[in-house]
């Protein structure tokens, strides 16, 4: 029997715990300086990126998900979210919108 969105809301609110994962360009370009924080909009409105990232800097090659998944449900989450794409723009995901994308990274 298909449930109806009344009901598959009622079943995403009774997990209670999840974890939103926020794995993107951030995780490489910042993750050895004190940034807090970085381009919003800056993909949409077409402005200069004040702090640009190459997309070939992209390569995640010692990437366990698996991790992750561990993580998740040791803390008790009933369900895990990956963010695709936050708001600095980089698609983890390929696309012909924007360079700024998986399509441009380095592949192993």
């Amino acid at each position: 029997m298909k449930k109806d969105l009344i009901e598959l809301q009622r079943d995403f609110v009774n997990y209670r715990l999840g974890q939103f994962i926020h794995f993107n360009s951030a995780t490489f370009q910042f993750n050895s300086t004190e940034m807090m924080d970085w381009e919003y909009g800056v993909e949409n409105d077409g402005a200069t990126r004040k702090y640009p990232f190459n997309e070939k800097d992209f390569n995640p090659s010692k990437l366990d998900c698996k991790q992750w998944a561990d993580a998740s449900k040791s803390m008790g989450a009933r369900f895990a979210a990956l963010t695709s794409k936050h708001h600095e723009g980089f698609c983890l995901w390929n696309t012909k919108t924007t360079s700024h994308s998986i399509n441009n990274a380095t592949r192993n």
